[in-house]
C-alpha cells in the first residue's frame, strides 16, 4: 500500500509517463451533458488510467503512420499528388502551336472522360497571347449522338448534327453549366503548369456517381474568348502523326456550329 510506506517517486513517474503518452496518443473525448468535452488528462483524473482504453468497447484503433513514412512515400515515384491530374494524354512538350482562331466569342470545349468518379478541383491552360476569356465546366452535351467519347477528329467545323427519321438536330459538346461563366484575364505566353496557367472556372463540380465506379460521365471544360486574343497553346495531329481530338470549336467563323479544331 504506497499510503503506507510514503511516496514512491519512481512509481509516480512511472504513472504520469503512462498518462501523458495516453494522453498524447489517443483521440478519445468524454463529452459533458452541455455538449463541450473535457481534457484526455482531466478524463484519466475522473475514471482512472483505463478511461481511454476502449478496446472492451469494440473500437479499433488505427496502425499510425511516422514522419519518416510519409517521406519514403513523397520520395518514392510511385508516389501520388493529393490531386489527380486528368489529360487527354498528351504531353507538354507537344504544346509548341496555337489555335488562331481570331475573333471575340470564338469558343473551345474540351471533353474529358475520367477514369472513376472524381471532383473538378482545378483547371489549368497554356496560352500564347494575352487578352481576355470567360470559362465554366459543364456536361459532355449532345454531341454525344454523334461522339459517344467526345473525339471529333472526323467531324468537320459546322458538321456537327444528327439525323433520326430525316430530322436533323445540330448539336453541341456543351452540356448542363456545372459552374458559373467566369471572366480570366491572360497575361501573356504561358507554356508550363505554374500558377500562371491557372484558369478559373468559376467553383468546383462532382462527376460521376461516387458509389458507383462504373458511372463514369463526361465532363467539358469550356473557354470563350474575349476578342482575337488569348489563343490556347495546342499540339498538332500531323506533326504527332495523331488522329484524335477532343477539343471541339464554334464560334462565328462557323456561325456557332460545332466541329473539330485541330
Amino acid at each position: 500500500n504506497k499510503k503506507e510506506i510514503g511516496n514512491n517517486p519512481r512509481l509516480e513517474k512511472a504513472e504520469r509517463v503512462k498518462a501523458d503518452k495516453l494522453i498524447k496518443q489517443n483521440r478519445v473525448q468524454y463529452l459533458r451533458p452541455n455538449g463541450r468535452a473535457i481534457t484526455n488528462k482531466e478524463a484519466l483524473k475522473r475514471f482512472g488510467p483505463d478511461a481511454l482504453n476502449l478496446e472492451s468497447e469494440g473500437v479499433v484503433e488505427l496502425p499510425k503512420r511516422s514522419r519518416k513514412e510519409d517521406l519514403l512515400m513523397e520520395n518514392n515515384p510511385s508516389s501520388r499528388d493529393d490531386l489527380w491530374n486528368l489529360s487527354n494524354g498528351l504531353s507538354e512538350g507537344d504544346a509548341y502551336y496555337y489555335l488562331g482562331s481570331g475573333a471575340a466569342n470564338d469558343t473551345f470545349a474540351t471533353v474529358f472522360t475520367p477514369a472513376a468518379p472524381c471532383k473538378v478541383q482545378e483547371v489549368y491552360y497554356q496560352w500564347f497571347s494575352a487578352g481576355n476569356t470567360i470559362a465554366f465546366g459543364a456536361d459532355y452535351g449532345n454531341a454525344s449522338l454523334v461522339s459517344p467519347n467526345g473525339d471529333c477528329y472526323g467531324i468537320a467545323r459546322g458538321e456537327a448534327f444528327h439525323v433520326v427519321e430525316g430530322d436533323t438536330t445540330w448539336v453541341t459538346p456543351i452540356g448542363t453549366p456545372r459552374t458559373t461563366a467566369t471572366p480570366n484575364t491572360i497575361e501573356g505566353y504561358v507554356s508550363d503548369w505554374s500558377s500562371d496557367a491557372y484558369l478559373d472556372i468559376g467553383g468546383t463540380f462532382t462527376v460521376g456517381d461516387s458509389t458507383d465506379l462504373t458511372a463514369v460521365d463526361q465532363f467539358v471544360i469550356v473557354a470563350i474568348k474575349g476578342g482575337d486574343t488569348p489563343q490556347p497553346l495546342a499540339c498538332s495531329n500531323d506533326a504527332l502523326g495523331r488522329s484524335v481530338t477532343y477539343t471541339w470549336f464554334g464560334g462565328p467563323w462557323t456561325d456557332n456550329l460545332w466541329g473539330r479544331y485541330h
